[in-house]
C-alpha cells in the first residue's frame, strides 16, 4: 500500500534572517537509493523477554517522489516465527 509522508510541522512567521517562512524551500537532493527497481536485503530483529528473534526481508522500491515526500514499495519476510504462511 502506498504511503504518503507529509510534514505537518508549522514553521514560525519569520526565519532568524527576517525572510518570510513561507517561502519557497529549495527541493531536497535525490537519492540514488530510493530509485524504482532498487532491492535491498536484510534482517528483522525483534527483541522480547521471552526469546530474540530474527528473519530475512527484502524490499524491493517501485516508485519514488521526494518532492512529494511519496515513497511505494513492497517487503517480503522471509521464515517469520509463527506465522500462518511459510
Amino acid at each position: 500500500m502506498p504511503v504518503r509522508v507529509v510534514d505537518t510541522a508549522t514553521p514560525s512567521s519569520q526565519s532568524s534572517s527576517g525572510q518570510e517562512a513561507n517561502a519557497v524551500q529549495p527541493s531536497p537532493p535525490s537519492c540514488s537509493l530510493l530509485t524504482a527497481g532498487r532491492c535491498f536485503a536484510g534482517t528483522q530483529n525483534v527483541s522480547s523477554l521471552q526469546k530474540d528473534e530474527a528473519w530475512k526481508v527484502n524490499v524491493r522500491i517501485h516508485g519514488c517522489d521526494i518532492e512529494q515526500g511519496y515513497l511505494c514499495g513492497t517487503m517480503e519476510a522471509l521464515n517469520v516465527p509463527l506465522a500462518d504462511t511459510p
